[in-house]
């Protein structure tokens, strides 16, 4: 619809030059593509949760200014000065989107493996750099370098690229999508390998009862019970029987009967010899 309506446009400033080219209207459309554009950027690099809704008014906000002031710079009864300001400030404008989205996608592949994928490359690369061809083009159509109508020609070129390559990665990026779910369910009703047996046939076999037959088995019988020696019976005095004595402690000695209040004992002194 943009590139009929674009066409049409572009025959009549043909047919009546003192219309002017549809650079605004070729420029209009970008709005609500850069909008679209952040608002998806957001949801990719964010796959396992819900971007944050600050975030897509911000980027949504971004795009809208930065298509809004090349929109403007292109107006035919602006002044060349303040057309080339407001370019300038579209260009440097579109550094913040930039720098913001390389740094979450490169944060982004390394904790989803899966945007490491070619298809979702292209599309992110599509969808965070070339709509920053429509600022460039504007800053050279004010300053004289491109004409009125090869920056025509190259503003609708450049939005046919964006859709196309764009439309093309998310296809191939929903195809893989649902490849993946699809291999998931089909490695999951596929029918489980038949387990190992719990049991060794060689064992199985041993205690079954053919086997008991087969195999002879050696049983040593119980062993039988010994009975308990009683323990000896105390003597009584007189009986005759003498108990034996109970073991002696090593380094205790019995000591010998000794009389009470004896007398020590005492060698005798021996005779003295007599002098004469």
């Amino acid at each position: 619809m943009h590139g009929v309506f674009t066409t049409y446009l572009y025959a009549n400033y043909l047919n009546e030059p003192s219309v002017g080219t549809p650079l605004v209207v070729s420029i209009l459309i970008w709005i609500p593509l850069g909008i679209v554009a952040g608002v998806i950027l957001n949801h990719l690099l964010a796959p396992s949760k819900q971007p944050e809704s600050k975030d897509l008014v911000f980027d949504s906000f971004a795009y809208a200014l930065i298509f809004g002031c090349a929109m403007l710079s292109v107006v035919s009864g602006i002044t060349t000065n303040a057309a080339l300001l407001i370019s300038l400030a579209s260009g440097f404008l579109f550094i913040i989107p930039i720098a913001r989205f390389a740094t979450a996608f490169k944060t982004a592949k390394a904790r989803h493996p899966e945007l490491r994928e070619t298809s979702d490359q292209i599309l992110i690369n599509a969808l965070l750099y070339l709509p920053g061809l429509i600022p460039i083009i504007a800053f050279l159509k004010v300053i004289n370098v491109l004409s009125a109508d090869v920056a025509l020609f190259l503003f609708s070129f450049v939005t046919f690229d964006f859709v196309l390559i764009a439309g093309l990665a998310m296809i191939a990026s929903a195809d893989e999508m649902i490849k993946e779910p699809a291999s998931a369910a089909e490695g999951a009703t596929a029918p489980a390998a038949p387990a190992a047996p719990a049991v060794d046939p060689i064992i199985e076999f041993l205690n079954s009862e053919e086997g008991m037959e087969k195999v002879p088995v050696d049983v040593a019988p119980p062993p039988k019970p010994v009975r308990a020696v009683p323990p000896p019976k105390p003597t009584k005095p007189g009986s005759g029987i003498v108990a034996p004595e109970p073991p002696k402690k090593p380094g205790m000695t019995k000591p010998e009967t000794e009389v009470p209040n004896a007398p020590a004992r005492f060698k005798a002194p021996s005779k003295p010899k007599k002098r004469f």
